[in-house]
Parts: C-alpha cells; sequence; structure tokens
C-alpha cells in the first residue's frame, strides 16, 4: 500500500477522507494523489440554447478556484504531517478521471454520497459504484457521516467465497496485517459439513492475521441488515467485502448486498470487484 488517490470535490466531507488518506500514507509509508475533480457545468436542456458560453466557463472557472484554495490547505496539511503528496485536477465526468487515475494507485478513497442532498448530479451518485466496477483494484468508501479515528483496529471480512470477496481479501491484506482483531463474517453459507470461513481463517493465519470466524442464518432479514448488524455487533470501524457478486443491473433492480452496504454504510468498507 505505497500510492494512494484520494478523489477530492466540493463536499463537506472531503476534510474526513483527507484525515483518513494522511493516516493511512503515515501507517504505509506511502504517497498521496489528491485528484479535485471539475464536472462540466450543469445546464439543463430545455435553457441550452439561450444560456451563453461566457456562463459555463464562470462556472468552471469558480470551480476550479475553488480547487486552488482546496490545493493550498490540503498541501499545508500534507507538509506539516510528513506526508508525500501531489495534487492533480481533472474535468469531465467525474467517474472517468477517478477511474483512469485509480489505475496507477494501490487503492482509491472516496465518498459515500448523501443522497438527502437533493442537488447532487447522478454521475456524484453513482461514482462509487462506477469506480468499483471500472478501476481494477480495492476503493475505500468513506460513510457521509461520523468520524473514523480508529479505522482499521477491528476490522470484518464480509464472507461469500466468491471471486470478488477473494480478491477483496487480498486486497485488504495490509490492513487485515495490521489489525488488533479480524473477524470472517458468512451469511447463508452453503457449504454442507464445510464450516464457512474456516479456511479463509486458516490462510490469514498464514499470513500472520488472526482471525475468528462465524456464520449466521437470517432467513428473514436481507444478508445486507445482518452484515450491518453484525458490525454494530463486534464493534468493527472497518469492512472489507466483495462488491457485485452479482450483475449490477440486478441489483439496481431486485436490490443486493453491495448496493445495500453502499447507501447505508456505517463504517468505512473496503471493496473490490
Amino acid at each position: 500500500m505505497k500510492d494512494i488517490l484520494l478523489h477530492v470535490a466540493d463536499d463537506r466531507r472531503v476534510e474526513e477522507r483527507a484525515k483518513i488518506a494522511i493516516r493511512l500514507a503515515q501507517k504505509f509509508d506511502a504517497h498521496i494523489t489528491a485528484l479535485f475533480t471539475i464536472p462540466q457545468a450543469q445546464v439543463p436542456a430545455y435553457v441550452m440554447g439561450y444560456v451563453p458560453v461566457e456562463v459555463t466557463q464562470r462556472i468552471e472557472k469558480e470551480a476550479e478556484e475553488r480547487g486552488r484554495q482546496a490545493q493550498a490547505v490540503f498541501e499545508e496539511r500534507c507538509r506539516k504531517e510528513g506526508v508525500a503528496a501531489e495534487w492533480r485536477m481533472a474535468r469531465g465526468m467525474p467517474g472517468n478521471a477517478v477511474t483512469l487515475h485509480g489505475r496507477y494507485a494501490d487503492m482509491t478513497v472516496l465518498a459515500q454520497p448523501d443522497e438527502s442532498e437533493s442537488d447532487l448530479p447522478a454521475e456524484i451518485l453513482e461514482l462509487p459504484h462506477d469506480v468499483v466496477m471500472e478501476v481494477g483494484g480495492p476503493v475505500l468508501c468513506v460513510p457521509y457521516a461520523g468520524r473514523f479515528d480508529s479505522m482499521g483496529k477491528t476490522v470484518m471480512i464480509g464472507w461469500n467465497g466468491t471471486r470478488e470477496a477473494v480478491r477483496a481479501v487480498r486486497d485488504a491484506m495490509p490492513f487485515l496485517q495490521q489489525a488488533e482483531k479480524v473477524y470472517v463474517f458468512s451469511v447463508n453459507a452453503e457449504g454442507g459439513h464445510h464450516y464457512p470461513g474456516a479456511d479463509l481463517a486458516t490462510h490469514l493465519a498464514r499470513h500472520n492475521v488472526r482471525a475468528e470466524a462465524s456464520s449466521t442464518v437470517a432467513r428473514d432479514i436481507e444478508v445486507g441488515d445482518a452484515i450491518l448488524a453484525a458490525l454494530s455487533d463486534n464493534s468493527c470501524d472497518m469492512l472489507v467485502m466483495g462488491a457485485y457478486g452479482h450483475s449490477r443491473m440486478r441489483e439496481w433492480a431486485f436490490g443486493g448486498v453491495t448496493r445495500k452496504i453502499f447507501n447505508e454504510m456505517t463504517v468505512p468498507v473496503l471493496m473490490s470487484h
């Protein structure tokens, strides 16, 4: 974990994300690349032909100025914390920019959108989903509410034995090896006499990770709700899980664990696809 991409935008949680990225850089002796995205000016289609180009250019220039102000604050903070960092700006669709730059990092840190903010554009609401599907590496999504000063001390792995879950565990190994407690948690696992998570706990032990494996049967509630409850019951401060074991369209239409966790997460979540 030597190269961290931090997504920076005009939102109220950017400071909390920056704190987490800086702590991780200190923990792993890593470099941070902060990416400030400037979306194209949003103009309703029905007035597109009546809005002068100067207006959209002014909107984008104002966003660029906010980016320069944020850059000064970020770089000063990294200097004080002794963290190596750089600042980049990108125009256009945030999902495309974050995915492109994230492919050259070990991990991407971004925000859970607050859906209560009615003015958020669709590309921001879908940003975590778009990036985790396309970036090719782990995405650490930070909830829009709460403080997470102890993130990574007590980690839970949402384990279902899928390829995506395997990828997430491998991507999260630097965190697991430094955690004080690790839980392997399975819901409605199918394996006959095989104890869910036991083989994973054995595998983790060979990587000097002591993990406790447990499982539950939750027929009356959603799997996502069972995971959220287990996080609370075990006082976990981080969740590791695979993303979109089913198709994204199926989860969008019928619901699914990935979308449930993205929408209702209570702790930072490291997801891999």
